[in-house]
């Protein structure tokens, strides 16, 4: 999709039917690509493609040629919204290749790595792992729901497929032990606050790093690597911006003030 200039919209199946539709409609989409079994869930106008069935494979089969400019938009994220329907967040090529270029020489990944992905399509962190897994070179495993739910499948299924990096919420990892994960080398949290004592048990056996970033801004924003600086008592920072970007504070006066340096 990227590859041919078009813009794709991740739509989780389990949502209701009224809100698969509305974003359908409000996004635009000439194109659904979904399931055979999924087919009588949705109601659409434009032209639908089964990825299951042999008769959608028909085209040629050539490399394309890529047209994209980073100005170029490379896919609408809905989030909750603040007026009760879901909001389209629209998302250029530069963002993410800019994510994918910091993460590639700060965390030093390439195709001997093994992404998880843990997140959703419909939530941008999935957006991360997917693209920076195919970006680098590196494989990308997709668990099952119910090995997501269940801890101990979890701690299973990354085992066996021998992960390298996560990106997991803090309030889910509050529930795993380092110790039990045998090719773990890099952990991201994100998505909510991390506690001090649940940061410290993960950073003294891999490479951790505490991210922030609203979906608006190539998710995301700002990093701290938890190995690098001493932090406050009972807080743990959400970093530094990444190269490319630009964090403020308001303060008392009103006046926007920048925190810190790009990149540093």
């Amino acid at each position: 999709i990227l590859k041919a200039g078009g813009a794709y919209v991740p739509i989780d199946p389990e949502y209701p039917e009224e809100r698969i539709h509305y974003m359908l409609e409000d996004s635009k989409a000439h194109l659904l690509l979904t399931q055979s079994h999924l087919r009588d869930r949705i109601s659409f106008a434009g032209k639908i493609l089964s990825l299951d069935e042999e008769d959608s494979y028909d085209e040629a089969e050539s490399n394309l040629k890529s047209i994209v400019e980073p100005h170029h938009l490379a896919y609408v994220i809905y989030t909750s919204g603040t007026t009760g329907k879901p909001k389209g967040v629209m998302v250029e090529h530069r963002g993410l290749c800019n994510l994918t270029t910091h993460f590639k020489e700060n965390l030093h990944m390439n195709e001997h790595d093994r992404v998880v992905q843990f997140a959703s399509i419909s939530f941008d962190a999935a957006v991360w792992e997917v693209f920076t897994s195919l970006l680098l070179g590196a494989k990308l495993y997709i668990p099952k729901k119910l090995e997501i739910i269940d801890h101990h499948l979890f701690v299973k299924f990354m085992n066996d497929k021998k992960i390298t990096t996560a990106l997991l919420p803090p309030t889910y990892i509050r529930y795993l032990t380092p110790e039990n994960f045998s090719s773990l080398k890099r952990l991201i949290t994100g998505g909510s606050a991390i506690t001090v004592d649940l940061m410290t048990k993960w950073k003294e056996n891999l490479l951790y790093l505490n991210a922030y970033g609203p979906t608006e801004d190539s998710i995301i924003t700002t990093v701290w690597k938890g190995l690098e600086e001493n932090i406050q008592p009972y807080i743990v920072p959400i970093g530094r911006p990444i190269p490319n970007h630009n964090v403020y504070i308001l303060n008392t006066s009103d006046q926007l003030q920048p925190v810190g340096v790009p990149g540093e």
